[in-house]
């Protein structure tokens, strides 16, 4: 029994030996790898945020906002302290560029989702304006009524339409997030094809496409591209993206990502020759047991020998 003991002995000390290394060498390993995670999880964060902030980017060729919501009818909403504003988004914007009048809806009208509730005027053509969600009118942008221009100047901010205050904040069957910005990219490529392929409108070089005003389209033309793109109810092609949305994280949660991670990824790499110290020292200890353990085995074995007279 004596000689197992004394054969088990070492070799249980081997078998914990290595696995403290490789428990070691992947504590390492995980150590030198949190910087990069940190990094990579703090640019998700910072594109989060940047999202929350609402930055405005090209997507088909047109401006389009971040963390908004958009309506099929292509109407952007802006959360806002207990009311919704609304506004034109940027392929609305392409379609009724030139608009020399608007005719908003008034304080205290009662509007429901898709109901027409005001107009824009391009010359002898309009565009009708529906309501993104129900609610009630709180306000209209008396600017666009002394300056249309604005509209297209700054579409995302002092170009806003109205102001609703809505019945549900959760904003039922519009867009948000990846899943706005693919349907919209979807339907500026749609916008493009529509003027080229069926109405002819394209560059006189073959290049890229002429923006297209209402002064360009006779009657029969701008029926079929508003009702085609500015129809509360959207068509069969644009109805292919969710409407649900991706989920964005909230603004602290993107800020905390943005900020916390690379810190702490830096802190990482601040403490990490302590780190190593540290499990250098534990090596060596374990290293130092395993010495004492042995002669101690060696010791017993010896003391354990019957003496020869």
């Amino acid at each position: 029994m004596d000689v197992l003991m004394t054969m088990l002995i070492p070799l249980g000390v081997f078998i914990v030996g290595m696995l403290v290394r490789a428990a070691v060498l992947v504590l390492v390993l995980t150590l030198l790898a949190l910087p990069l995670l940190a990094i990579v999880t703090g640019m998700r964060g910072l594109e989060a945020l940047w999202q929350q902030l609402g930055a405005v980017v090209s997507v088909g060729g047109l401006p389009w906002k971040a963390g908004l919501y958009y309506a099929p009818g292509h109407l952007w909403v802006k959360r806002r302290w207990g009311t919704a504003r609304v506004g034109l988004d940027g392929v609305a914007q392409r379609i009724v560029f030139g608009a020399r009048a608007m005719e908003l809806p008034q304080p205290g009208l009662k509007v429901h989702a898709g109901e027409v509730v005001g107009r824009v005027r391009c010359g002898d053509k309009h565009a009708a304006i529906a309501s993104p969600v129900d609610g009630v009118v709180t306000a209209a942008n008396e600017t666009l009524s002394r300056n249309p221009s604005v509209l297209h100047r700054d579409p995302y901010r002092e170009g806003w339409l109205f102001e609703v205050r809505p019945a549900n904040f959760g904003y039922p069957g519009l867009r948000r997030g990846r899943s706005a910005r693919n349907w919209f990219s979807a339907e500026a490529a749609r916008l493009t094809q529509f003027l080229e392929r069926d109405l002819g409108l394209a560059a006189a070089d073959g290049g890229e496409l002429v923006l297209a005003t209402p002064a360009l389209l006779n009657n029969e033309q701008w029926t079929a591209l508003s009702e085609s793109f500015l129809n509360p109810q959207a068509p069969a092609s644009a109805n292919r993206a969710e409407a649900a949305g991706t989920s964005v994280p909230s603004r602290p949660v993107a800020l905390l990502l943005a900020v916390g991670a690379p810190v702490a990824g830096g802190l990482f790499v601040l403490f990490l020759p302590i780190i190593g110290l540290v499990a250098l020292l534990g090596m060596c200890s374990l290293r130092l047991w395993q010495l004492l353990r042995s002669a101690e085995a060696r010791v017993a074995a010896r003391l354990s020998r019957p003496a020869h007279l």
